[in-house]
């Protein structure tokens, strides 16, 4: 072990570097969904970590950096009730983050 930092997220489900070199995380966050979303993981420059909300997602479970600089999120969803399509998606998140 490296290192270990405490990040104040619930569940992460995945971790990527963008091309700009920063570090995000897809939080499920199993036991309140409603705080699940991307984040970015910034480092506080004393082997901590700070967390910006960049998304909120309704449980995401992995994400992946595209070639065009875009984040790519699998989101659960969740199904309405009697909902004849399923709740999967998959995000494209742009833009600054």
């Amino acid at each position: 072990l490296i290192a270990s930092h405490k990040t104040g997220l619930h569940d992460i489900a995945g971790l990527a570097y963008s091309k700009s070199n920063s570090l995000y995380a897809v939080d499920f966050a199993w036991i309140k969904t409603a705080d699940g979303g991307l984040f970015r993981l910034d480092s506080d420059g004393k082997e901590g970590v700070s967390t910006v909300k960049i998304a909120s997602l309704d449980k995401p479970s992995a994400l992946a950096v595209g070639a065009d600089g875009a984040i790519y999120v699998t989101v659960f969803g969740t199904a309405k009730k009697d909902a004849k399509e399923k709740p999967g998606t998959v995000v494209k998140i742009t833009g600054k983050l």
